[in-house]
Parts: structure tokens; C-alpha cells; sequence
């Protein structure tokens, strides 16, 4: 293969043998972004066949319930989840971890229905220790859903801290996971799968 660059042309030329003799054929433009795309797909295999294949090779977590030391803070940034929020803070009332070792800060980012209301209902209702945090009223400097972690953080009673989404199911496994890998290992980040219902 043999690239020649003209300053108004870009070919890529290959060199081909046959019975006959050499054959030399220009690819224009379309043919060259043909090329480029095969070799950026066959990167890409590569990449993500590597990623799973150590992903495979990681030993099993299997969490133990006796002995978890550490408490945790739950940051859920929730815009317009008025339909969602009931079943994460039931997911998490369900929780076979102890009560009091959870602080739930629920984070109303701009929301135009009444997610920050029911929030805040539910958390009593559920007997949870939290607040609900409103955006609207904090003076932050990063915007939506990052700026709504980041205040969350910021007042958090617990240096475990996990985030998670307001339209999330969890299992009743979820924090007691968690925190037994935290508390064997003490990662300074954990990251968990998700699966799509």
C-alpha cells in the first residue's frame, strides 16, 4: 500500500500481484474512509475483547453480611422522577443492611412536577434518615446532574458514598455488597453492573 499526497488529491494506492503482472489501483476518498472505518472497527473488537476477557478473569466478590462496619450516604439526583422515586426509596427501605447506618439525600435538580415533595414524604413515611436538597435554592457552579452530586457530597454524613439513579430498582443485596467490599478492601472507587428491565 502506498499513500501519495497531492495538495488537491488524497489517494491511496495498492499494489496487487496477479498471474498477469502487477495491478495498480487508486481508491478515491469513499474507498480511503472504507479503509479507515475497517481498521477503526477491527480497534474497537480488539478493545472490547480485551475489556471483557479481564473482566472475566476477575475473582468473584461474594459479600458476607456478618461484621459490615462502615455507614453509608445514598445520593439520588432526581429531575421530573415523580413516578420513579417511590420504588428507589422502597428498594431502599427494603434493604437487608441496617436503617441507621444509611443517610438518603435525595437531590431535586430543577424538577417541574412534585418529585421534591414526594421525596420527602416518602423518606418519612419509609422511617429513612435524609433530606431532600433543591438546586434551585443553592448557589453551585456546575450545572444539572453533576452540580447535584457535587452539593450532595459536600454535605454527606458518611465517607461511603454511593450514587445512583431515581429510576433504579436495587435488589435487597445492594448496599450490603457494597459495603462489605468497602470495608475488606477500601477502595477509593467501586463501580457496579447494571442490567436493563
Amino acid at each position: 500500500i502506498i499513500f501519495i499526497f497531492q495538495p488537491s488529491r488524497f489517494f491511496l494506492w495498492t499494489i496487487c500481484t496477479s498471474s498477469s503482472g502487477l495491478i495498480i489501483n487508486q481508491m478515491g476518498l469513499f474507498e480511503w474512509y472504507l479503509v479507515f472505518t475497517a481498521i477503526f472497527c477491527g480497534l474497537y473488537f480488539i478493545l472490547m475483547t480485551t475489556y471483557i476477557i479481564q473482566w472475566l478473569k476477575m475473582p468473584l466478590f461474594i459479600p458476607s453480611n456478618e461484621g459490615l462496619k462502615s455507614s453509608i450516604t445514598i445520593v439520588i439526583p432526581a429531575r421530573n422522577e415523580e413516578q420513579n422515586i417511590k420504588h428507589c426509596l422502597s428498594d431502599i427501605r427494603k434493604q437487608n443492611f441496617p436503617l441507621g447506618k444509611i443517610e438518603v439525600i435525595v437531590v431535586d435538580d430543577y424538577s417541574k412536577d412534585d418529585t421534591a415533595t414526594l421525596a420527602s414524604s416518602l423518606i418519612k413515611t419509609y422511617g429513612l434518615n435524609g433530606k431532600v436538597l433543591k438546586m434551585g435554592a443553592i448557589n453551585h457552579e456546575l450545572p444539572f446532574k453533576k452540580g447535584a452530586i457535587t452539593e450532595a457530597i459536600k454535605i454527606a454524613a458518611h465517607d461511603l458514598i454511593i450514587t445512583t439513579d431515581a429510576d433504579c430498582r436495587m435488589g435487597p443485596e445492594w448496599l450490603s455488597a457494597f459495603v462489605a467490599y468497602y470495608d475488606l478492601y477500601t477502595p477509593k472507587m467501586i463501580a457496579g453492573p447494571i442490567g436493563y428491565l
